[in-house]
């Protein structure tokens, strides 16, 4: 179960039929919205957690967050970050032929929140003559308007493999206001494509990228360019974290 705000059939199901329950918690969620009875929110969102026979937090953050603000118990939380559902290869060639693509292209998947930093993009490209964005998803907050940005909106698991792949490096260009707590989808998305990835250094990015790119620790476009240009000179190497790989890790080691 995922935990939701102001929810308890699952642990009434639970208690009602013995059954053990494993419950997935990916944001606190009475910090992500305004809720009309935050006392409320606390008091159930501390039962539902609590009554987890075990709780799979995306990030070391939330786990921090389940502990020490709701009291759950350290050996029932388990941090299991996210995977990808991207399990075939893009093709390459042709989708930078179809698009026109050539020479250097950065590249983002996700949602347009301010707290995404789209508007770095045009910087970092000002210091990489030559290269190009492609930016897939919508937001409220899109990249600006430029020529050197290739926005293709929405796109379906089928089509994303081969934009993805078609990116030299992927951007996570979080800004210092972005929540800590994310596990990132576009981060397996990319790796999965063999996209080497420069990410911003928030919650657990860094090590979730690993060996397979880097982190930038300012907001510098410079710098951010600088990482572009040393990623993109690597070889390409697939990482697939599949959904069984997250279901394995959220299962391991509980009696059932």
């Amino acid at each position: 179960e995922r935990h939701a705000l102001f929810s308890d059939a699952g642990s009434r199901l639970s208690k009602k039929t013995g059954t053990p329950r494993i419950l997935e918690l990916n944001a606190p969620l009475q910090r992500e919205r305004r809720v009309r009875s935050p006392a409320r929110a606390e008091r159930m969102t501390t039962a539902d957690l609590g009554s987890a026979a075990r709780l799979v937090c995306v990030s070391s953050w939330l786990a921090d967050w389940a502990v020490e603000e709701h009291g759950c118990v350290h050996d029932r939380v388990r941090i299991v970050p996210n995977g990808t559902s991207l399990s075939t290869l893009g093709d390459r060639v042709s989708i930078r032929t179809e698009l026109g693509l050539s020479g250097l292209v950065l590249g983002f998947v996700g949602s347009h929140k301010a707290w995404h930093r789209l508007t770095s993009i045009p910087e970092i490209l000002d210091h990489l003559p030559g290269a190009l964005a492609l930016v897939v998803g919508d937001g409220p907050c899109p990249p600006p308007v430029d020529p050197r940005i290739i926005r293709m909106g929405a796109t379906s698991p089928d089509k994303l493999v081969g934009l993805i792949a078609a990116m030299d490096v992927g951007l996570i260009p979080y800004g210092s206001d972005a929540p800590p707590w994310f596990s990132p989808l576009k981060l397996y998305d990319y790796l999965a494509q063999g996209v080497p990835v420069v990410a911003a250094d928030i919650g657990d990015l860094a090590a979730a990228v690993g060996s397979r790119g880097e982190v930038v620790q300012t907001d510098s476009a410079q710098a951010w360019a600088a990482a572009v240009e040393r990623q993109s000179a690597r070889s390409r190497v697939v990482y697939t974290r599949t959904w069984d790989d997250v279901l394995s890790e959220a299962l391991d080691g509980l009696s059932l």
